[in-house]
């Protein structure tokens, strides 16, 4: 199954476009015995991580937009050819002229979703769900709840956790 970076469509695995929105899928290939890390070489505990994704805000309000967030880590940035590709390419997007090829991460770690900054030159902002204002920038790696925002430059997003129902 491929999911849809734009749209968040699940398309299967030989699909070449997105039955959602028609976007171009990545070419995968099938995994092999060495392309499975073992336990030891990882840092965190084996975990698939809760699907979540991140909302674009726009004029103060929620937009259409989203990313869906269904592996770990996820780089957020900008394309460039010197640097490659990243996992939310928010190139074309207005308020991504503020944000780093590769600005910040999502990870989820220990059961929840964490945001981490890649020293990027503009910082990485979090405004927690009911508070009036973002923080400073952030210097660790930070938890995220349902509805906390997460500001690059002019660009803002919501975090939003899909709990199981």
């Amino acid at each position: 199954m491929i999911i849809c970076s734009k749209c968040g469509t699940e398309n299967e695995l030989h699909a070449e476009f997105c039955d959602g929105c028609g976007l171009e899928l990545p070419e995968v290939s099938p995994l092999t015995a060495t392309d499975i890390a073992t336990p030891a070489e990882h840092s965190t505990p084996l975990a698939d991580p809760v699907p979540a994704s991140l909302q674009l805000k726009r004029h103060g309000a929620p937009a259409d937009l989203t990313f869906p967030l269904v592996a770990s880590p996820v780089v957020l940035g900008r394309f460039h050819a010197a640097t490659g590709p990243v996992d939310i390419d928010v190139t074309d997007l207005p308020g991504a002229q503020h944000v780093s090829r590769r600005h910040a991460q999502f990870v989820f770690h220990n059961g929840t979703w964490n945001v981490q900054d890649l020293d990027s030159a503009n910082g990485v902002f979090l405004k927690r769900t009911g508070d009036s204002a973002y923080s400073a920038a952030i210097s660790q790696p930070a938890e995220l709840q349902d509805g906390d925002e997460v500001a690059f430059g002019n660009l803002m997003l919501i975090f939003r956790q899909n709990l199981p129902t």
